[in-house]
């Protein structure tokens, strides 16, 4: 089998999101032939090659990494620390005040906690799910649902997401 190329999107300096795909597969992983690929004038039927990254709509949990910095490292307590750090933020004084006292090491440390917490916790469910469907990494799959934008400026999709399951009835 070819190996596929690593980087699904790309990112353009002006922003724009590039991608390769190929003519689409059949379920035995084999190529479509162009009369299967094309089913009129206006539609190629193609495969996502490579990989890529998933942003899921709805969930915002913390981040592992900000700012070029890796969770619980110096850097990282020196973000959380840097009062500069509500200066991108149009925030009103009483706000700005309240956050400037809660930065820090000890929000460093909770900001750590809930990101590895919300880490696991994903990686908990999809291990649940992928029991309750019997399946493996190479044969587990997820339903996507995108809504107005299909990705953001990091080139992740965003979507609604779900265990890819046949309908029960």
């Amino acid at each position: 089998m070819p190996m596929r190329p690593a980087v699904f999107f790309k990112v353009t300096d002006l922003g724009d999101v590039r991608t390769t795909l190929g003519l689409r597969r059949n379920v035995d992983g084999s190529v479509q032939s162009l009369a299967e690929a094309v089913p009129d004038g206006d539609t190629l039927q193609v495969n996502l090659e490579g990989s890529g990254s998933l942003r899921f709509l709805g969930v915002d949990t913390p981040e592992m990494r900000l700012s070029n910095a890796s969770v619980g490292s110096e850097r990282w307590r020196a973000f959380f620390g840097d009062p500069a750090l509500l200066d991108g933020f149009a925030l009103e004084p009483g706000l700005r005040a309240d956050l400037a006292l809660r930065l820090g090491d000890g929000a460093a440390e909770n900001h750590r906690r809930h990101a590895e917490a919300a880490e696991a916790g994903l990686t908990a469910m999809v291990e649940a799910d992928m029991t309750a469907l019997a399946a493996t990494p190479e044969t587990f799959r997820v339903f996507v649902a995108f809504s107005y934008e299909i990705f953001d400026r990091y080139a992740r999709f965003l979507a609604f997401v779900n265990r890819n399951q046949r309908d029960p009835n």
